[in-house]
């Protein structure tokens, strides 16, 4: 599990850094500042476009993650 998370988050550095999105079923979020990668699979982008929460998860007023 440690190696497994340690991959995704070197996949996510290197995306980042590239200035792209990962391969895998991920949306793009649009807010005041472009669009900008939801890092969760299968996440939901909050109203502002600046955060995201991931699947099973809305987020609320004040855009934090809270499970449906």
């Amino acid at each position: 599990m440690k190696t497994l998370l340690a991959l995704i988050l070197l996949f996510t550095l290197c995306s980042i850094t590239l200035g792209q999105c990962p391969p895998f079923n991920t949306p793009r979020c649009r807010g005041p500042q472009g669009t900008k990668c939801c890092f969760f699979h299968k996440g939901v982008c909050c109203p502002s476009g600046i955060r995201c929460c991931p699947e099973g998860y809305k987020c609320d007023a004040q855009e934090k993650c809270v499970r449906r």
